[in-house]
């Protein structure tokens, strides 16, 4: 089951509504009678789903297959996953173990057993280990700052992390909103659940945390309201007087 789940994640839209179809015309041949002419449309429908797949996945590769490792002298070197790969199924897997590497992909899901699918053939393992997060801020935090907050939820709650560029923040757009629009900040009103809110309480007049939101920004906001389960911006908003 797990593995269907994961054939269907991987799947764009397009080749998603091409299975549907094939199961439909699958299902009325066998109503009408005509199950062998239904098992040859769906086969010729799969046989078109697994050659988009595959040229999907070439040009994935071929777009965002790239690995950028940091070289000691500060030098980043490209090298593409199908020759990494390639050397390492070759006998050169010490030759990138304990490596860092750099990944840019915009597509990715998440599959059943937890790991990042980059849609190109590479499959990121996520591991719990701080001392990979620590080995990350060390690298990045003077770019980034490391947002990690715990939400609550329906199913007992989940940790949110982001990373948010030194250069911006929720704060200073706002602001420049603002200064655009002509409107004074104190007039501004800005909602949040996690703690890459925090910068926007900074400006805003009124701060509102939502009830399923982080400790930290609930302790920093002017109002709490409802959780976005019990539709709480829109009862918030009547409670402001805005509608």
């Amino acid at each position: 089951m797990n593995r269907l789940k994961d054939i269907w994640g991987g799947q764009d839209d397009m080749n998603r509504v091409l299975l549907l179809i094939a199961v439909a015309v699958f299902v009325w041949s066998l109503i009408e009678g005509h199950g062998m002419y239904g098992a040859l449309m769906a086969g010729v429908v799969l046989f078109l789903m697994v050659s988009r797949h595959g040229q999907r996945l070439k040009r994935f590769s071929r777009l965002y297959g790239t690995l950028y490792f940091p070289m000691p002298d500060g030098e980043i070197v490209p090298r593409t996953f199908e020759q990494v790969k390639t050397e390492y199924l070759h006998g050169s897997q010490g030759r990138y173990a304990g490596r860092a590497v750099e990944l840019r992909f915009p597509w990715w899901y998440l599959n059943s057993a937890g790991e990042i699918d980059t849609g190109f053939g590479l499959t990121v393992r996520l591991a719990g280990s701080a001392e990979l997060l620590d080995e990350a801020k060390r690298l990045y935090e003077d770019r980034f700052v490391f947002c990690e907050s715990k939400l609550d939820g329906l199913d007992g709650g989940y940790v949110n992390g982001e990373l948010i560029n030194r250069r911006f923040d929720k704060g200073r757009g706002i602001k420049a909103v603002c200064d655009y629009l002509g409107v004074p900040l104190q007039d501004s009103i800005g909602f949040g659940d996690s703690d890459n809110d925090l910068q926007m309480t900074d400006v805003v007049g009124i701060s509102v945390c939502m009830a399923n939101g982080s400790a930290s920004l609930k302790q920093r906001c002017d109002r709490i309201a409802p959780s976005v389960y019990e539709d709480g911006i829109a009862k918030e908003f009547a409670a402001l007087g805005l509608i």
